[in-house]
């Protein structure tokens, strides 16, 4: 008796081989391509991370420390003033910061105290806060808010607030 055409298995036993084998398959396909998805996303994830962690170095090293030397420099055709530490370009505001303006006594210098008192002494004129309140303290914090929604900031007064480092 010739063997060829013959199945020595029952049916039944070559179709569940055929159907473990099939399930063997994709399930290492479903594997494979997980382990793929993952990868991917944790690649696209570190590449995020140094991309951001880029950017953060790259605005470090582009901020410019003034010292107040500096800083009294521009008062004429550049205007910049600073706020606890903080130096904003404002020369895009000549009506109210250049030598006509209201705000002039603000420019080349960091007059933090005033922006509480509206004072325009020497006394005032200055970035000591102390003697003022908390509440006193937030309303010129405000202020530093307003500055930065308002003006680019340029840089860091190196004194009270900000040392040579930043």
């Amino acid at each position: 008796m010739s063997t060829i055409g013959k199945n020595n298995k029952k049916p039944d036993e070559s179709v569940n081989q055929s159907s473990s084998s099939n399930q063997s398959s994709f399930s290492n396909y479903k594997w494979w391509l997980a382990s793929f998805v993952l990868i991917i996303i944790i690649s696209f994830i570190g590449q995020r991370q140094i991309n951001n962690d880029n950017n953060n170095n790259s605005n470090i090293k582009s901020e410019r420390l003034f010292t107040l030397d500096e800083l009294q420099t521009f008062t004429k055709d550049e205007l910049y003033l600073a706020i606890l530490g903080h130096v904003f370009n404002v020369t895009s505001a000549p009506r109210f910061y250049s030598s006509t303006g209201s705000y002039k006594f603000y420019t080349g210098r960091d007059a933090s105290r005033s922006f509480h008192t509206g004072g325009t002494s020497s006394e005032d004129l200055t970035d000591d806060l102390t003697g003022l309140t908390d509440e006193d303290i937030a309303g010129v914090y405000g202020w530093l808010t307003f500055y930065k929604k308002q003006y680019p900031q340029i840089g860091k007064l190196i004194g009270r607030y900000f040392d040579s480092n930043g």
